[in-house]
């Protein structure tokens, strides 16, 4: 990490300092010393994002990810009137793309369609944890990416397909098991109270679990409005004419469908990386940090001397600009994320805060491409670090352990499996610090 500093002199980037140049200290160059890891936060909230995540892909650098979908259905409208010749024809479910993928997309993946033995149950996170536990974006009964439901080990229905993401027009259509099907459809002719009352249908119909084949390269996103079509046909009465029809029954409350998320990270090199050994320095995972969505994999980052360097209330910092390399390219099946924000964490690693601008909005940094002119054409992010900087070094009561989080923005942090990998410059993460500042005698 490099400092730049400039003193002697009244005059910086056209503001003019009214200050005694002899009160102005004389400092050539000074350099921070950063602490630098991998972190891995807690489990995340998953339910209710807006989009179901299918299928798996693996790094050398954070192993392999896994992402399948649970949900509850919603109760049929049985207001429908059917004619004495109607005949149930079959059971499907359809998924839309919602355009978003990450892995490489022209591999076939495999899918398959269970039922729910073990009702889908939110949860809260545990009271007996102290108030600075609790990470910023979490609260309420919700759904976490590590909950898992018991499902019938028999697929209702299975197919392999080759993702298309992006398509506006194509789905992934699977029929199911046609037993099921006349079951449900006898119902709804019956107008059946546990399709009718809520209780009654959720014993019944517990909901579903979509879960990929292991040899999946790419996780793929789809829409979170499912089409669960119960097809038949019936004798048109006006001129004899067979005609076929649908009752889609749609998904349930978004509150009751979330992404469950597993990872093996024993081919990789946070191999170490467990639930209780939560972060891995930079030295020992040569010499990168990482980020991903879902997972909870953060680059925790520390400045230990920067205020006795500074000093304390003596220092004018002007600007300060942190920024973060990568060697991803901005293209392909695995991106450098489009942006990265900041948390403050505690000595727990805990994201209790936001890092802030001085008007109290959120700092966003979005990719920058590198330059290939005579350079490494690394990509990057720049934050703007001076309110947070200038308010450290004034803080008398500045806990020495709090840290800063690399991550994904909230919304996609809990919605999207993308990687950060942080490039290296002399043994050392590609993370600098720049301040410009003025530090009177």
């Amino acid at each position: 990490m490099a400092l730049f500093i400039f003193g002697s002199c009244s005059k910086i980037d056209g503001v003019s300092l009214d200050v005694d140049q002899s009160l102005l200290a004389v400092n050539s160059s000074d350099t921070f010393a950063v602490s630098s890891s991998t972190f891995l936060l807690d489990p995340l909230p998953s339910a209710g994002q807006g989009v179901l995540l299918l299928g798996a892909f693996e790094s050398d650098y954070v192993g392999q990810t896994k992402a399948s979908t649970y949900f509850r259905l919603a109760m049929p409208d049985l207001s429908t009137t059917f004619t004495n010749d109607v005949q149930f024809d079959s059971l499907t479910i359809s998924l839309f793309y919602n355009g978003y993928s990450y892995g490489d997309t022209t591999q076939t993946m495999a899918i398959s369609v269970h039922s729910l033995v073990e009702a889908i149950d939110p949860k809260e996170l545990s009271i007996a944890l102290e108030d600075d536990e609790y990470p910023v974006f979490a609260s309420g009964e919700t759904l976490y990416t590590d909950q898992s439901f018991s499902y019938a080990d028999q697929a209702l229905g299975a197919t392999r397909f080759s993702p298309k993401p992006h398509s506006n027009r194509d789905t992934v259509t699977m029929k199911l098991d046609q037993e099921l099907g006349r079951t449900l459809f006898d119902m709804v002719l019956k107008k059946d109270s546990r399709l009718s009352v809520e209780d009654e249908f959720l014993d019944f119909f517990r909901g579903l679990a979509i879960i990929p084949e292991a040899d999946a390269k790419a996780i793929i996103g789809f829409k979170d409005s499912i089409a669960f079509n119960l097809h038949y046909s019936y004798e048109r009465q006006a001129d004899g004419r067979r005609i076929t029809d649908e009752l889609t029954i749609n998904m349930g409350s978004s509150s009751y469908q979330y992404n469950r998320i597993e990872t093996d990270r024993s081919n990789s090199l946070l191999q170490a990386m467990t639930a209780v050994n939560s972060e891995i320095a930079s030295t020992s995972t040569d010499s990168r940090t990482f980020v991903q969505g879902l997972t909870g994999l953060v680059s925790r980052i520390r400045f230990p001397s920067i205020r006795e360097t500074l000093g304390l209330g003596a220092t004018a910092i002007n600007k300060a600009q942190l920024i973060i390399e990568t060697d991803q390219p901005e293209y392909g099946f695995y991106p450098a994320p489009d942006s990265l924000i900041l948390f403050v964490a505690n000595k727990y690693g805990t994201p209790t805060s936001l890092v802030q601008n001085a008007s109290g909005a959120s700092l966003l940094a979005v990719y920058q491409r590198g330059s290939t002119s005579g350079g490494t054409g690394r990509g990057k992010y720049v934050f703007d670090i001076t309110n947070y900087l200038s308010a450290l070094v004034k803080t008398q009561t500045y806990d020495d352990e709090e840290s800063l989080l690399i991550s994904l923005p909230t919304a996609t942090l809990m919605s999207r499996t993308n990687v950060l990998q942080v490039a290296q410059n002399d043994n050392k993460p590609a993370i600098k610090l720049n301040v410009l500042y003025i530090k009177t005698q």
